[in-house]
């Protein structure tokens, strides 16, 4: 490995830790929503991986990715039951998306693309650093939703359905972690 490989290594596993620690603290805070925390922490659980230099199994890969869409889809249904924003299922399915994008092997600058696994002369859509451009955008989208978030607004918005400062925080952060684990590939290239 080298030392750019061993660097870019060590602030994934560090970024992954920050966001498992910002899930579970997440879980603490929302009272009415622990579960869909839960699985976010649980969805941060490849990242940590991955920083680790351990291998994610594709099935466990898979059945976080369909977990966290399943979740953010109940999530968003209970929300729009209780007439209250569908923030937290907006946060599930962008990790989902992350998660999906990146796939299981990509994330710590040590993925395998798409041109490394082809057979000679087949024909490859992609360009390495293209799932890892959309990945990007998405978590930067999410972190820009959830710093916003943190903002007090007008004294004449009503503040019914804001949530705590601290879950605001965790959400910055979870959504900070992705996007930095997002731009790791696009640095390792």
């Amino acid at each position: 490995m080298t030392d750019h490989g061993g660097v870019l290594h060590h602030i994934h596993l560090g970024v992954a830790v920050l966001g498992v620690v910002l899930a579970l603290v997440a879980t603490l805070v929302h009272r009415h929503e622990r579960w869909p925390h839960l699985v976010m922490t649980v969805a941060m659980l490849p990242g940590l991986l991955a920083g680790g230099s351990w291998t994610v199994p594709f099935e466990v890969w898979c059945a976080v990715v369909l977990g966290t869409f399943a979740t953010a889809w109940a999530s968003a249904a209970r929300a729009r039951r209780g007439g209250r924003p569908p923030v937290t299922a907006v946060e599930l399915l962008a990790m989902a998306v992350v998660l999906l994008v990146l796939g299981p092997g990509e994330g710590s600058g040590g993925g395998v693309t798409a041109a490394a696994v082809s057979p000679p002369g087949a024909h490859v859509h992609a360009v390495a650093g293209d799932t890892a451009l959309v990945a990007l955008a998405v978590a930067g989208a999410w972190f820009l939703l959830a710093v916003r978030r943190c903002v007090p607004g007008p004294p004449a918005v009503a503040a019914v359905h804001r949530e705590p400062l601290v879950g605001g925080v965790c959400s910055s952060g979870m959504a900070g972690s992705m996007l930095v684990m997002a731009a790791i590939p696009l640095v390792a290239a």
